[in-house]
């Protein structure tokens, strides 16, 4: 049973695979139903531990009632300047609920699904071939 361990792993880079696909289709949703606003970006923290600097963008938007809503978020592209502006998507039930619209962060994870997948479709045909035993 030498090739149960890549098999397992296959198993499980398939399966995170699908999830991030799955997520990529419910922020897809979301921005075609949920109402759109322009944040102003606010300020970034920069805080840094022993995994790196960790950057968080503090932005605020208003919705459709004229309800201003101030929220963070983690920076996983490039972080925009402060005083900047950017789309957002939010919950019209729920404000706290809210997507930054970006291209690059859509393509940054449809990059790592297919990577994640075809890594995970790799061991998997190792695992039932049992090739790096």
């Amino acid at each position: 049973m030498a090739g149960a361990g890549p098999f397992l792993l296959g198993a499980v880079l398939c399966l995170a695979c699908v999830l991030l696909l799955m997520r990529l289709g419910t922020v897809a949703r979301r921005r075609r139903h949920w109402p759109r606003a322009v944040a102003t970006v606010r300020r970034l923290r920069e805080r840094s531990d022993s995994d790196g600097t960790r950057t968080t963008v503090v932005y605020r938007f208003e919705d459709a009632d004229g309800n201003r809503h101030l929220r963070t978020s983690l920076v996983l592209v490039r972080a925009p300047r402060p005083g900047s502006t950017m789309p957002v998507v939010y919950n019209p039930d729920e404000p706290s609920e809210h997507e930054i619209v970006s291209r690059a962060a859509n393509i940054g994870t449809v990059l790592a699904a297919v990577a994640t997948g075809a890594g995970g479709v790799g061991l998997f045909v190792v695992g039932i071939t049992g090739g790096l035993g």
